[in-house]
């Protein structure tokens, strides 16, 4: 754009507001968001992000509450985290869908407010929960008997408050930081008037500290508590099944042997009894014992897999943006020759928030299992009940026989008439 200011430009409406002479046709830039380069991928994926993270993430609360099986802790968090990236869908997806196709954003700084604090909100709530994870994981199977008194369904309800209050106090600074730019464009006949919200509520030797500290709070803190967390369990884990499989090898190599001692015997003192199969029963009957263990193991090893790639998957399209805005603070290197970096970079957290239902989905067997549970609970339950009170039976007419057998009575009831009523007559 040529832009010129100066003498054709002033300050106005307080300390955000400038007014710039613009040489060329206003028309180009009545809808600036359409003409970008990026428009259609933008839209696309702020689109998709409304609705399969509204569906998502909505499935997820209803199948961990709709499941009537006792929840765990896991499922706890993950309707928490369902419930930030909802927060982040119903306001900043619209609010940033409607900057493309209204320059003047309506609602001024405290919709501006609002949005960039939600914005964070979501983010630290999202990444204060994945840790908490971590630390549950890491208390359950490095310290197990500490974990039967602490990591509880009913510590976790008291957790989760103390989780998003926390959230909400690192998320306030937004709020002062955040505020509306507006910049009026003219050329001697008619003006465009455009709204940005960014922090510009601050100097801008204050903005670099704030992006550090966003960094900092949402990022670099959180992971490395994570590391250290998961380091602890996958090592603990792997620890358990090499000792395991050493001890089934080892208790499946004695039971042949004195399997086969027995055998002998049996066979030297009964010599014309037939051979069993004692030995592969023997063999088989030490593993039955282990199975829970093995399977605790392996489904322990896959929530942690799951949790992982829910981790990685958050620092992916976090650590990015986050990284970006300090780059960009500090002045020292500029991106204004990498549009599409700058944009794939805002554009990765809307697509996290709705990342995690599809996990779930592919990495969680117990997810599945609490989708069908919630549906046969509520769905299927609530069709039968229609059903039933449409169809009636109503049993009457009952005939009484008694029969006298070697002394013994014996009473039989038989039903004479079965009428059936639908619930329309009633």
């Amino acid at each position: 754009m040529n832009l010129t200011a100066g003498e054709n430009s002033d300050i106005y409406q307080g300390d955000y507001s400038y007014d710039l002479y613009f040489y060329n046709d206003l028309e180009n830039l009545r809808l600036p968001g359409v003409q970008e380069s990026y428009f259609c991928l933008t839209v696309t994926v702020y689109s998709l992000t409304f609705l399969l993270g509204l569906l998502g993430n909505s499935l997820v609360i209803f199948a961990v509450c709709g499941d009537r099986k006792p929840r765990s802790v896991t499922s706890l968090f993950m309707v928490s985290l369902a419930v930030a990236d909802l927060m982040f869908i119903l306001v900043c997806t619209p609010y940033e869908l409607v900057r493309y196709f209204r320059p003047h954003a309506e609602g001024g700084a405290p919709v501006c407010k609002l949005a960039s604090f939600v914005d964070m909100l979501s983010a630290v709530a999202s990444i204060l929960n994945l840790t908490s994870i971590s630390v549950e994981r890491y208390m359950v199977i490095v310290h197990p008997m500490i974990s039967r008194y602490w990591c509880t369904a009913g510590n976790t309800r008291k957790i989760l408050p103390a989780v998003w209050a926390l959230a909400i106090l690192l998320s306030m600074p937004s709020i002062f930081v955040m505020d509306i730019e507006v910049i009026s464009y003219h050329n001697n006949v008619t003006s465009v008037t455009f709204s940005h919200c960014y922090d510009s509520a601050i100097p801008e030797d204050k903005r670099l500290a704030y992006a550090i500290y966003q960094l900092t709070v949402m990022f670099l803190a959180p992971t490395l508590i994570m590391i250290i967390c998961y380091t602890f369990v996958i090592y603990v884990l792997w620890l358990s099944s090499k000792q395991l499989k050493s001890m089934t090898s080892a208790n499946c190599g004695s039971s042949n042997t004195i399997s086969e001692e027995v055998e002998s015997k049996r066979i030297c003192l009964n010599p014309s009894g037939s051979v069993h199969t004692s030995i592969s029963r023997s063999c088989h009957q030490r593993p039955r014992r282990n199975f829970h263990t093995v399977e605790t193991l392996k489904a322990r090893r896959q929530v942690m897999k799951m949790l992982i790639t829910i981790v990685i998957g958050f620092l992916i399209c976090w650590g990015p943006r986050l990284i970006l805005r300090v780059v960009q603070q500090s002045q020292y290197l500029h991106f204004e020759h990498a549009p599409l970096m700058k944009v794939s970079f805002s554009l990765l957290p809307y697509i996290q928030s709705f990342l995690n239902p599809i996990i779930y989905g592919f990495m969680s067997k117990n997810f599945r299992r609490s989708i069908r549970a919630a549906c046969r609970n509520y769905v299927c339950r609530n069709r039968e009940r229609q059903i039933c009170m449409g169809h009636r039976i109503h049993l009457s007419d009952y005939e009484m026989e008694s029969r006298s057998t070697n002394g013994t009575l014996t009473t039989k009831m038989s039903l004479r008439t079965i009428e059936s009523v639908s619930s329309d007559d009633n």
